[in-house]
């Protein structure tokens, strides 16, 4: 996990080496099921409609998330 703060707000990474993303997933189309659509919503309630949550595939295989909360 990585966290760092800058201009636009708090930056969390969190990297895993399993078995990654669906194939579908990784043509830029990350998988959105009920879980990650509640999270998405969540975050823009909470914290604004700048608030992230990304999914990519790591370089050596498994899931990358990264979630920007901005500053208030």
């Amino acid at each position: 996990m990585v966290a760092r703060s800058d201009g636009p707000g708090l930056h969390l990474e969190v990297i895993d080496d399993g078995r990654g993303l669906p194939s579908v997933a990784a043509a830029d189309t990350p998988p959105e099921g009920f879980g990650l659509s509640f999270v998405r919503e969540r975050l823009a309630t909470s914290h604004g409609p700048a608030a992230r949550l990304s999914l990519h595939p790591a370089p050596a295989g498994g899931t990358i998330a990264r979630l920007l909360l901005p500053q208030s």
